[in-house]
């Protein structure tokens, strides 16, 4: 999946796969690390890079509904 920078004080990269809705997350913090979240839909995919807060809507959508959608980690 390609993943590409997006402006956000939290996340360094972004990247999305439509057929298998997973997201995948790098942190400014630790880049060295791929968060994979599971069943994130194309339209909260959108209304995440398009968000005026970037990392606010990553908090509230995705991370916080970890039982929605189940991550994975790995080393990028």
């Amino acid at each position: 999946m390609r993943r590409f920078a997006v402006e956000s004080t939290n996340l360094a990269e972004v990247g999305y796969d439509t057929l298998t809705t997973k997201l995948e997350v790098v942190f400014r913090a630790d880049p060295r690390w791929v968060y994979t979240y599971k069943y994130v839909g194309m339209a909260k995919f959108v209304k995440l890079i398009t968000a005026i807060s970037i990392g606010q809507y990553f908090d509230k959508h995705i991370r916080a509904k970890s039982k929605l959608h189940p991550y994975t980690k790995r080393k990028g």
